[in-house]
């Protein structure tokens, strides 16, 4: 196993979060980022053929062949017929808790010197998106976690 063989494992999983000045988001990999997404997926095989090397079990030990199996899975060079597949969510949607939370709180902290309207379409125009997705944006964190809960947002994003 190589030394970041299980960070690269959980970016694959998780994503990395990223700051774009203000706003954080979660980066997952692709073709053109480092590490590349088939880099992350032989990381994965590789961490997992560790940790069944690592429990040691015997021939018959289960929780070894679910682990080596899974690795297989993984492994972009295999010729396993199932070969795993980790989908993150789509430019379409906005599933982003971390880009949410960055959008909701920067509109709360705008608005309390120039007022909603105009920090919303202060926000849109810095993150290039609309004022309605931002607006909705906001809207749906502040459900989540009241207007009390964006103002404790700010420790996380200061």
């Amino acid at each position: 196993m190589e030394p970041n063989d299980v960070l690269n494992a959980l970016m694959l999983l998780n994503g990395e979060i990223r700051r774009d000045g203000r706003i954080a988001k979660t980066v997952f990999p692709t073709a053109t980022t480092k590490p590349t997404e088939k880099e992350c997926y032989a990381a994965m095989a590789r961490a997992l053929e560790y940790f069944a090397d690592e429990l040691g079990g015997g021939e018959d030990d289960d929780r070894t062949d679910l682990l080596r199996g899974l690795a297989s899975c993984f492994d972009p060079n295999s010729k396993h017929k199932r070969l795993a597949e980790v989908r993150n969510r789509g430019k379409d949607v906005e599933t982003d808790e971390h880009r949410d939370e960055s959008i909701a709180w920067l509109v709360w902290r705008l608005a309390k010197t120039r007022g909603e309207k105009r920090a919303i379409g202060e926000v849109a125009e810095l993150i290039g998106r609309s004022e309605k997705a931002v607006r909705d944006t906001r809207n749906r964190v502040a459900k989540r976690y009241g207007e009390r809960g964006l103002r404790d947002l700010e420790k996380a994003h200061t």
